[in-house]
């Protein structure tokens, strides 16, 4: 596991004297960066449609009219001697 592995590296910048407070800064700056580039990502226009619109544009179908096809085919079909290779390939 990744972020298991990094644990004994980041336990040790944060108990250094000298390591501690640039570790600190490093993260706080790589977080404010991943805040900033989110923020931009949500300031993209909005081209969805809304429910209303979606509703106003609806696809008109005639329930009562429509009559479905029959299948060619009623019941539980048995498919014998199969290469199950030739089947899986």
């Amino acid at each position: 596991m990744v972020d298991a592995s990094r644990a004994v590296g980041v336990v040790s910048k944060l108990l250094s004297d000298t390591g501690r407070d640039s570790y600190i800064e490093e993260i706080r700056s790589e977080y404010k960066e991943m805040a900033e580039r989110h923020a931009k990502k949500q300031q993209r226009p909005d081209t969805r449609a809304t429910l209303a619109q979606a509703r106003a544009n609806k696809t008109p179908i005639d329930w009562q009219g429509y009559k479905p096809v029959r299948p060619g085919f009623l019941g539980t079909r048995i498919f014998d001697n199969y290469d199950l290779s030739e089947i899986a390939g």
